[in-house]
């Protein structure tokens, strides 16, 4: 379940694969226990992991980015300065 959610989470904005990769993400997550492999509550389990990922992707990508912006910006920097 963690993985088809976070496969049709990095997908979506590749438009020509959007719904390909949700359709077929669905039929896995809906197929995991007719055939056996886990219980019912093993796939909300994995929703609530794969949505605290997301949440944590979404969540770093707003606060890491100020200073990752200021490193490239000093590796830019470095990289123009004239050589030794």
């Amino acid at each position: 379940t963690v993985g088809a959610l976070l496969f049709i989470w990095g997908l979506w904005t590749v438009h020509t694969v959007r719904w390909i990769a949700l359709a077929l993400n669905a039929t896995l997550i809906a197929a995991t226990p007719i055939v056996g492999a886990h219980y019912f509550i093993d796939l909300a389990g994995g929703a609530v992991v794969a949505l605290s990922a997301i949440a944590a992707a979404h969540w770093l990508s707003r606060h890491a980015s100020p200073a990752m912006d200021e490193v490239a910006s000093e590796q830019q920097a470095g990289a123009m300065a004239p050589a030794e």
